[in-house]
């Protein structure tokens, strides 16, 4: 076989392999119908290599107004460091060297239900810390990137995001952790 044939052969094999991993990591986004809008939503697998828990200089600013990093605080809220290496959709080389903040959204304490809804939450925090501590497994999450990401195309549907801020799916102050439909509230 020629240089020039062979050349071809391995061109078009990495091509079609490059082809694949983007149908695969354009696949994931999920298009789900809330009320009168869509949302866009990617079910995530954490494992030990893909999350820091905290990362010096890289804690924010909690709504409360307390500082960030790995700990759960008023409402729920909590922050998980993703390495942009392992996320699946393309990030802006302009919006963060090496982590994406994803943070589980403040749930109001006094609005009727609240209370279950956090410790929902801090049932999740307490298995995402002990996932960190095995050093082992995997845990799936759900992650919104409606109003984070733009869509690149339709079809295939293909979305990256716009900034290194993304959330945890989350519809009437309680996670929800499935992509089909919204938690029903006690």
């Amino acid at each position: 076989m020629n240089r020039y044939r062979m050349s071809w052969i391995v061109g078009a094999v990495f091509f079609l392999a490059v082809r694949g991993i983007a149908a695969e990591h354009e696949s994931l986004v999920v298009r789900v119908k809330h009320g009168d809008e869509h949302r866009l939503l990617l079910p995530f697998d954490l494992t030990p290599e893909n999350f820091e828990l905290s990362v010096p200089g890289i804690d924010r600013q909690g709504a409360d107004g307390s500082a960030g990093g790995w700990r759960f605080r008023e409402g729920g809220q909590f922050d998980v460091l993703i390495k942009r290496e392992h996320f699946p959709l393309q990030v802006p080389e302009s919006c963060c060297n090496h982590y994406l903040i994803l943070t589980m959204p403040y749930t109001n304490p006094r609005l009727p239900g609240g209370d279950l809804k956090i410790s929902e939450k801090r049932e999740l925090f307490d298995r995402i810390g002990n996932l960190r501590a095995a050093k082992e497994g995997r845990l799936r999450v759900m992650i919104d990137v409606t109003w984070y990401a733009k869509i690149d195309s339709e079809e295939p549907l293909h979305v990256s995001l716009k900034d290194r801020q993304i959330y945890f799916r989350h519809s009437d102050g309680r996670y929800v952790a499935d992509a089909e439909g919204i938690a029903s509230t006690p």
